[in-house]
């Protein structure tokens, strides 16, 4: 929850924060669990493994086309690959899935809140403080899709919340009030990607809490009338600002960024191509991709605009198909327990990790520090130990 409020983590002091807090929690949990704890090297795991091996092997026989760069990534990918054990190793009971279901439902709603004041009420700076390095910045995301891509790994579980047909119905309305909220924000963003994944969500939790049972249509009708009520709220409260983000959806130049996306990704397969199976090294897309650019202007092109191409290009055939099995292995998990407990936590973290997936076809969320440490700890979650026979969402 460190990473998003600080920017990111897409700083230097930021990104230290959330690479040494992963080594800290790793030493707490070695201290206060060593009798009892066992690390199982797990299909997942040890693909993550592998995909580090990769790119040491990068470093280590010259491949990357900018080793410092590469070294910088793989610091990355290691605090990456704690949050996913870390969280394999504390959330292996229903009751400790609780805790990551409420308190990011709470951080989620709070951050919402505070995006939207600041947005209505802001002064052009973020946190009233300090400027953007863009025009486009969202609560303390200096690029709205980003902001997005976080909501969409948190609105799963204030959805499957508000469906707990067991749980007090002031708690159900809260839960939904809190997706409402994060709903609204993320519209009022104007990150089209994302509204778009939301919409989705909607409709797959809409799918997922729907059984043929009529206790199931009361579960979904109580959730969507407080969710549809909530976010009448924030509309009225939002007034026209929310109202005219949502129509610049309709108009796709209406951000700069998509006028050279087609461009960007021939440019990108042009890398591929050179440089098929290894790729140009982890975190070099910023240094090679101007040698083959067909277009010109101010704009500083960092990323590929989409993680899987972006992949491709760093890490070749090998490393993209690492993580698509890594990918594939933690939804063959996931689907399994699904079956069990369909509105569980469990079901809550595949839906957003399916929805920041969606995403990163058309972004790079998962070159955003802070986004891809949520990323990873819902992976880690969905892989825990097997769920209680009876586990719902609690």
């Amino acid at each position: 929850m460190a990473g998003p409020l600080c920017f990111g983590a897409l700083e230097p002091w930021s990104l230290l924060l959330l690479e040494v807090g992963s080594v800290v929690v790793l030493l707490l949990w070695i201290v206060l669990c060593w009798r009892s704890a066992r690390v199982r090297l797990d299909p997942p795991t040890i693909v993550l493994l592998l995909f580090g091996c990769l790119i040491v092997f990068q470093i280590w026989t010259g491949a990357s086309a900018y080793t410092y760069a590469s070294q910088q990534e793989l610091l990355k990918i290691a605090a990456y690959f704690l949050c996913f054990l870390l969280a394999r190793q504390l959330f292996l009971t229903s009751w400790t899935r609780r805790l990551p279901a409420a308190s990011l439902t709470i951080f989620g709603a709070l951050l919402a809140t505070f995006s939207v004041v600041q947005k209505l009420q802001g002064n052009g700076l973020i946190y009233w403080l300090r400027a953007s390095s863009t025009p486009t910045f969202f609560g303390p995301y200096a690029n709205k899709n980003h902001y997005a891509g976080l909501l969409e790994m948190i609105i799963p579980f204030a959805l499957l919340g508000a469906a707990r047909l067991n749980a007090p119905r002031s708690q159900r309305v809260l839960f939904a009030f809190s997706a409402s909220v994060m709903i609204a924000s993320v519209f009022l963003s104007g990150s089209r990607s994302g509204s778009a994944v939301v919409f989705f969500e909607i409709i797959a939790f809409v799918v997922i809490v729907m059984p043929a049972s009529r206790a199931g249509r009361i579960r979904v009708a109580s959730a969507l009338l407080a969710t549809v009520f909530g976010i009448a709220l924030v509309i009225w409260i939002a007034g026209g600002a929310l109202i005219d983000q949502a129509a610049a959806l309709h108009d796709p130049m209406a951000d700069a960024s998509v006028i050279n996306r087609r461009q960007l990704t021939r440019d990108s397969l042009e890398l591929v191509r050179q440089r098929p199976i290894l790729g140009w090294g982890l975190g070099t897309f910023l240094t090679v991709y101007p040698q083959v650019s067909t277009w010109y202007g101010d704009s500083l092109v960092n990323a590929a605009h989409d993680d899987y191409l972006q992949l491709l290009v760093e890490t070749g055939a090998a490393g993209l198909g690492l993580m698509l099995i890594f990918v594939g292995l933690v939804l063959h998990v996931g689907i399994r327990r699904f079956s069990r407990a369909p509105t569980g936590v469990v079901s809550a973290a595949i839906l957003g990790c399916c929805g920041l997936l969606l995403h990163s076809f058309s972004d790079f969320n998962l070159h955003v520090p802070a986004n891809a440490a949520m990323f990873f700890s819902l992976c880690g979650l969905i892989c825990a130990a097997q769920p209680d026979r009876n586990e719902s969402f609690q």
